[in-house]
């Protein structure tokens, strides 16, 4: 599945790197898709403020995912409000999700090209839907965007 979503983003840009939305971005990485997200125990501080710029609004709506991105110092995962109670790596539930308090500019600004979500995103003037993913016996859907 992530073979054919890299076919999907090498069409368009051999120099690439993804936002990932409702899984965990090692998941991409252990595919060989380059993420500006992840989980280490080691990176430089000023990232951690620069990744947190695009999930501000995230935070200051949920205390307790404010609480955890400040205070637990190891990951940069993208959250939206409307996913508080759903842990990243479930089966996503058949909906569609308003993405716009991620901060696109800042995305783009960290690297960022594309966004890989297992939700589909609500219509957006900063992301432009580029393919659906699936297959039968996988467990995700993967949509595509790019950050425009």
């Amino acid at each position: 599945m992530f073979d054919r979503v890299k076919n999907i983003l090498n069409k368009h840009t051999k120099r690439y790197k993804v936002a990932c939305l409702g899984f965990y971005p090692a998941i991409a990485q252990y595919n060989g898709i380059a993420t500006i997200g992840g989980y280490s125990p080691n990176y430089p501080l000023q990232y951690k403020h620069s990744f947190r710029k695009i999930i501000e609004k995230t935070l200051n709506n949920n205390p307790e995912m404010k609480r955890q991105f400040d205070y637990w110092g190891s990951y940069c995962y993208l959250q939206v409000t409307s996913l508080k109670n759903t842990f990243m790596g479930n089966r996503p539930k058949n909906i569609v999700i308003d993405a716009s308090e991620l901060n696109f500019k800042q995305m783009k600004k960290l690297g960022a090209k594309y966004i890989l979500s297992t939700y589909e995103l609500k219509h957006n003037q900063n992301l432009k839907f580029m393919a659906k993913v699936e297959s039968p016996n996988k467990f995700w859907t993967i949509y595509i965007y790019k950050i425009l």
